[in-house]
């Protein structure tokens, strides 16, 4: 393998609070450059399909927008990144990382792997295909036209179950607990949605069919008591789990797997900051990760001797 590249700089995650950092720095003259896994910047952008009201940034009816937009903006600075380089191998310590079988070394790192989405953890959920999904944004058209449910509680749960009330004939929301923790508006707007049937205090507790969906067996969170569900498509939306596995055991975390910062975005290596989605504390939305991403570019220039 050949000598790593050295930086002063690098990111990991390509998502807004990479972005707003690695524009600030590379604005700064640093040698920086971000790593994103995926073949596009934005990070989890891409997957939002509902409206942009409360980002003081502009109105977006959904988050590709604004993903071309900041795209662009690194592209239109030259900020230099690299796409489809998921990181194989990294040691905080001495800074040095493997991506796409390419060594990287540098004096600072930034961690801004953001989420993913949490999977149902009952039976063999892959062996299903379409028929059970986490990101409904490619596959609107196989959802639609069919009994399905939808399973969670929060507000990309409610914002799918009202997306499919127009698209299918039946949309079943079912949620483990006794109140969603959706915003109160939409909560208003589903239970006003006849198409809706909300199902609570209930989870998923198996899956029937042999690789085509059949329905769900739904169980009672307090009795115990299972039914089932004749449904076709499944889509879940139950959470997200931060990319942070592989930091384990290199900076300190809370229980969920959330890197702990100070107020600075700096973890518990030093030169090691943290900032969007997988820092803690925080609040999972677009407008912390770019300012946590200028406080973590800040944080940076100090460690660099350049503040």
């Amino acid at each position: 393998m050949p000598a790593a590249a050295s930086f002063d700089v690098i990111i990991i995650g390509g998502g807004p609070a990479g972005i707003s950092c690695g524009l600030e720095l590379h604005e700064s003259k640093l040698n920086v450059v971000v790593l994103e896994r995926k073949d596009q910047l934005g990070g989890q952008l891409a997957d939002i399909r509902n409206t942009l009201r409360n980002f003081a940034g502009g109105f977006y009816e959904s988050g590709e927008p604004l993903r071309v937009q900041m795209a662009a903006l690194a592209d239109q600075v030259g900020l230099p990144y690299l796409t489809g380089h998921a990181v194989t191998g990294i040691d905080l310590a001495t800074k040095l990382l493997t991506a796409e079988k390419k060594k990287f070394k540098a004096k600072a790192i930034v961690l801004a792997t953001g989420y993913r989405v949490t999977r149902l953890g009952v039976g063999d959920e892959d062996s299903f295909g379409k028929d059970i999904s986490y990101q409904s944004e490619d596959i609107v058209d196989h959802l639609s036209g069919h009994p399905i449910a939808v399973i969670g509680g929060g507000d990309s749960a409610l914002m799918e179950a009202l997306f499919f009330a127009d698209r299918c004939p039946q949309v079943y929301l079912v949620h483990r607990g006794t109140k969603f923790k959706a915003r109160p508006d939409v909560i208003k707007t589903v239970e006003s949605q006849k198409r809706i049937k909300v199902i609570v205090d209930t989870v998923v507790h198996a899956l029937h069919g042999d690789r085509e969906l059949t329905g769900v067996r739904l169980a009672s969170t307090t009795t115990g008591r299972t039914t089932d569900l004749p449904v076709k498509r499944l889509l879940v939306k139950i959470g997200y789990t931060p990319n942070t596995e592989r930091f384990a055991g290199q900076v300190k975390m809370d229980a969920s797997g959330h890197i702990l910062v100070d107020q600075e975005c700096a973890t518990s290596m030093p030169g090691v900051f943290a900032a969007g989605d997988i820092a803690h504390p925080g609040y999972p939305r677009i407008g912390t990760a770019m300012g946590q991403g200028m406080i973590a570019s800040w944080a940076v220039r100090r460690y660099l001797g350049m503040a």
